[in-house]
């Protein structure tokens, strides 16, 4: 039979007794770090697209395009294809006006298609070089993870095939992020993708919802026709 506390013995223990429920409190009440945001490959499920440009590649060198990546239905495919969100959010711009330009003719610039979407966390995502009136969603709307977006297209500053140039970015700067996905496909490399390699989107139930209520962050630059960067923000190195 366990022996009781003598009312003494628990006084005298008071003290530390209560620093320890105390301390243990402020463990619960810490701060926890948050789970790192998950993306999805930006087309329909049970498809394979193909990565045409990287990260650091080509015309991926400038502020808002460092980390971003092309893909296409193949190295010679001029097929497009339906392009979803890549994560839940609100549809913050819609620019789908422009028709197909010239390949690599600088000119066009400022003239390529787009849907910006808002996470609420201070992160964005850009799917360039839409199809002229293809996009779907309104400005303003909520869009869940996997939900269609547009057609890749040829609109813009632009070089090679059709294709989508996707970015995340941190909203205040328009600084483009390293990405990690959370397709099985992707695990094999870490989540990161390899240019000139084919990645399989999973099929399967949407794994991440928008959490009511949405709180969009505000877009610190005035939104434009085409991403502020210095230099060509979704130019593709021709395929080989």
């Amino acid at each position: 039979m366990a022996q009781s506390v003598s009312k003494s013995a628990w006084l005298a223990a008071g003290p530390l007794a209560l620093a320890v429920v105390l301390l243990l409190a402020a463990s619960n009440d810490a701060p926890r770090a948050k789970a790192a945001p998950l993306f999805k490959l930006p087309w329909q499920p049970g498809l394979r697209m193909f990565v045409l440009q990287g990260p650091n590649q080509g015309t991926h060198a400038g502020y808002s395009s460092q980390y971003a990546y092309d893909f296409v239905p193949g190295p010679f495919s001029r097929e497009r294809f339906t392009v979803r969100a890549a994560r839940a959010g609100k549809v913050a711009k819609v620019v789908q006006q422009y028709a197909d330009s010239p390949d690599c003719n600088p000119s066009y610039n400022g003239e390529a298609n787009y849907v910006l979407l808002d996470h609420g966390d201070g992160l964005g995502t850009l799917y360039l070089h839409l199809t002229q009136k293809s996009v779907i969603p309104k400005a303003g709307a909520y869009v869940q993870q996997g939900d269609p977006l547009g057609q890749s297209g040829h609109t813009g500053y632009v070089c090679g095939p059709p294709h989508l140039h996707f970015t995340v970015l941190e909203l205040k700067t328009w600084k483009s992020l390293d990405v990690t996905f959370a397709d099985a496909d992707t695990l094999r490399d870490g989540g990161r993708l390899r240019v000139n390699q084919w990645y399989l989107a999973d099929a399967g139930a949407r794994t991440y919802t928008v959490d009511l209520p949405f709180v969009p962050r505000r877009i610190a630059s005035t939104p434009r026709t085409q991403p502020p960067t210095p230099a060509d923000p979704g130019g593709s190195a021709r395929a080989p």
